[in-house]
């Protein structure tokens, strides 16, 4: 889906892209100020004319961004500055133009920042580099150099401008010839693919190693939550005494210190930190982050979200509700679906199982919370990420 089927206006900013991308001089002013991406309050968030369009409120992930400044690491030079140019022609062309709808995150950049290298490298525009002349001497012979995977996805690229200059032609960021794609794609069809009519087997994990995978998951969650008020504690000993579980030799050099076997005594996690060869904060702290490693994965597979929903769980997702007179189990969060712009309250249905993953989420957050001398007190009257 395209990041402009949210909005009313499509038809009209297609339209307007259109001319904008004409080889018009007079357009250059009116382009600049195009707008790109908006807020959910609809606010201007990136122009034409900026070197950085953010498109993370287009994205389930939020991290799509196009960059048109650090391609290169030389000074700003003219040529740089058309090469810049054209790249944003080509990603608004991409963005409005191509006949399909797409969300902006499955246009790349790096095979157009290849692109930009090569013509800046030769002291050519990106247009320049794209005729028939240049294309012969430069871009066939860096394209055939390229591995299997970076040559199909700049493939891709350079028939997705041909099709877009031939239902704009004024938008001229392509090819000149369609032989020259037919010669690219010659030499991508040379790397052995998988034959359709080839029997391949199914990738599925064997359920032996599935069942185990979930009981050593299992194991680790019920052992960390039997140590996990007892791991805040130390944590929470520590955050009001800098001088407590610290270094043996620290501690013989101030007679205030408790020393770290004594400290994991006192608080009575010897066996667990033995087990686990624990022997200083930073393993203590390797295992925490595997518990809820562990969590998060747990909750995966009893609920089916994705991990960009998981790591958004507020503190008290778990719940129960009545539907048709039988208690259900659900997970209460947000949905990362673009079609639910991202982040828009809901729930999964989960089983009680589920209970344990939450426990250890809560004890690793309220260790990462302790690390950061943020009081429990505070954490209990706000909303943080389980995971």
């Amino acid at each position: 889906m395209s990041f402009i089927s949210t909005i009313d206006l499509r038809h009209h900013l297609d339209e307007q892209a259109r001319s904008l991308l004409s080889n018009n001089e007079n357009e250059a002013a009116a382009r600049s100020e195009f707008v790109i991406s908006k807020a959910a309050d609809g606010s201007v968030v990136s122009r034409y004319k900026d070197d950085v369009w953010n498109m993370k409120m287009y994205d389930p992930a939020a991290v799509t961004i196009f960059s048109f400044s650090n391609w290169h690491h030389e000074d700003e030079s003219e040529l740089s500055l058309l090469i810049s140019d054209e790249m944003k022609q080509i990603q608004l062309a991409r963005l409005h133009l191509f006949p399909k709808l797409r969300k902006p995150r499955s246009l790349v950049m790096t095979p157009l920042y290849r692109i930009a290298k090569l013509a800046f490298k030769n002291a050519l525009s990106i247009k320049e580099l794209f005729n028939a002349t240049n294309c012969n001497r430069l871009l066939i012979p860096s394209y055939s150099a390229l591995s299997q995977h970076p040559m199909r996805d700049l493939l891709f690229l350079i028939k997705e401008l041909f099709s877009i200059s031939l239902l704009q032609p004024s938008f001229q960021l392509t090819l000149t010839e369609h032989n020259t794609i037919e010669l690219m794609q010659n030499i991508y069809d040379r790397f052995p693919k998988a034959q359709r009519d080839k029997p391949q087997q199914t990738k599925l994990i064997p359920s032996r190693l599935y069942a185990e995978f979930i009981m050593a998951l299992s194991t680790e969650l019920d052992e960390f939550n039997k140590y996990g008020a007892l791991i805040c504690s130390f944590f929470e000993k520590r955050n009001t005494n800098h001088l407590f579980a610290v270094g043996t030799y620290r501690a013989a050099c101030n007679k205030e210190s408790i020393s770290w076997p004594d400290a994991v005594k006192k608080i009575g996690l010897s066996s667990l930190f033995y087990k686990h060869s624990i022997t200083d904060w930073n393993r203590l702290m390797h295992y925490v982050n595997e518990a809820q490693t562990a969590a998060q994965y747990w909750i995966h597979l009893f609920s089916g979200m994705r991990a960009n929903e998981v790591r958004h769980l507020p503190a008290d997702t778990y719940k129960k509700i009545i539907s048709s007179g039988v208690e259900v189990s659900i997970l209460d969060g947000y949905t990362s679906k673009y079609s639910g712009n991202n982040h828009t309250r809901t729930f999964w249905v989960t089983a009680p199982i589920v209970e344990k993953a939450i426990a250890a989420a809560h004890h690793a957050g309220t260790v990462c919370a302790l690390r950061i001398t943020i009081q429990i007190r505070i954490l209990a009257n706000t909303l943080f990420s389980l995971i």
